[in-house]
């Protein structure tokens, strides 16, 4: 999983953030344990 994770390049759309998540490390952890969460929870929930 953590392999995935690594290799995964999520676009997010330009308008709805002021700092680019991908360059800093605190965006990067809120993204990666964003995926986690889905994985874990299910995207419906």
């Amino acid at each position: 999983m953590n392999h995935l994770l690594l290799s995964l390049k999520i676009q997010v759309n330009e308008k709805i953030y002021l700092k680019d998540p991908e360059k800093s490390v605190l965006g990067r952890k809120i993204i990666q344990e964003s995926i986690v969460l889905i994985d874990e929870i299910g995207f419906e929930n």
